[in-house]
């Protein structure tokens, strides 16, 4: 962690960091996939995305608020949210 903290403070490029951020992420987890959505205007855009298999998924956008997804929950409470607690973001 220590290294990954480093490295994140050397770099001056988003999407680097975002890069290495999702990279280390889903090794720590055991992961087969991660990626970093962030909010742009209306929508939730996927920012940086490892382990996918799909361009769709890389490019992925959603409308912020909607739905009971991940985008939609994150959305609505401002908070961080993973798949275990999505039933209870809704």
């Amino acid at each position: 962690m220590q290294r990954l903290a480093m490295r994140i403070l050397k770099s001056r490029n988003l999407q680097e960091i975002l890069l290495l951020i999702t990279h280390e992420t889903k090794q720590l987890l055991g992961a087969d996939i991660c990626g970093i959505m962030l909010r742009e205007g209306d929508a939730v855009v996927m920012q940086r995305c490892v382990g996918n298999f799909s361009a769709d998924t890389a490019s992925l956008r959603a409308a912020a608020g909607g739905g009971a997804h991940l985008p939609g929950a994150c959305s609505r409470r401002r908070n961080l949210v993973t798949s275990s607690t999505t039933s209870r973001a809704t």
